[in-house]
């Protein structure tokens, strides 16, 4: 296991902190660290399951393609970064623009898979509906939003993986220093049947619930953003 002492906290803050004004210095501060590619590679290294046995150092430096993009860029509805829209429109918000959005391969057997990965920065857990809900509605722009894209002609055997993973800050104590992943499982209702996982584990929700920084903490990912991130608070409460 590596320590996150490798991690230049320090260094990180100060670069995101100077790049950002006014009200917005938190939010964009959270964004422009949790995309940093080091970061990005320790949320990986524990909530996706692809790169349970990779190391954080290999995802950043093999697995992430190009540069992640943060979502306070706009870009037109079509234009595409690595054959990917980066924006979509919502049915009631308008224009949404994902926080973080980026393409990653995964080891798989004798080769790679694709996936599309989604990072939300959130500290309000609660603004008035359940954000579970919210990052499957993100899923699933991120599904229908390849047709078209990634392929054509019903060619459904292209469509790729994704993953929207949302980092909670001010949440419940019930919730505090927790990770969890929602995703599609097989449930026979009538009859015995298996089908590949691949054919229908397309999409998974991983809610990151942080508290504090404890020395006992069984999460790395966990210590790792619940020091970044309230430093960020504090630095941009100054």
């Amino acid at each position: 296991m590596h320590k996150l002492d490798e991690v230049k906290v320090e260094t990180r803050l100060t670069s995101a902190i100077g790049l950002t004004d006014g009200k917005k210095i938190y939010d964009e501060a959270c964004k422009r660290i949790l995309s940093d590619k080091m970061i990005l590679a320790w949320i990986m290294k524990e909530c996706v399951e692809e790169y349970a046995e990779v190391t954080v150092e290999d995802i950043a430096k093999y697995y992430i393609e190009g540069k992640p993009d943060v979502g306070n860029v706009e870009v037109v509805t079509g234009k595409t970064i690595h054959g990917l829209p980066t924006e979509e429109i919502g049915l009631t918000e308008g224009k949404i623009f994902y926080d973080i959005r980026y393409r990653a391969v995964a080891p798989k057997q004798d080769t790679v898979m694709e996936l599309i990965i989604n990072v939300e920065a959130q500290n309000k857990y609660n603004p008035g509906y359940p954000l579970i809900k919210r990052a499957v509605v993100y899923d699933g722009h991120m599904i229908s939003s390849q047709y078209g894209v990634e392929f054509d002609k019903m060619d459904y055997n292209k469509v790729k993986k994704v993953y929207s993973i949302w980092i909670c800050r001010n949440v419940p104590a019930r919730l505090a220093n927790s990770i969890t992943c929602y995703e599609i499982s097989e449930r026979n209702i009538v009859g015995n049947i298996t089908e590949k996982k691949e054919n229908y584990d397309l999409l998974s929700v991983v809610m990151v619930y942080l508290g504090k920084a404890r020395e006992e903490q069984e999460s790395d990912v966990l210590n790792l953003l619940n020091r970044l991130l309230s430093e960020t608070y504090e630095l941009g409460r100054n």
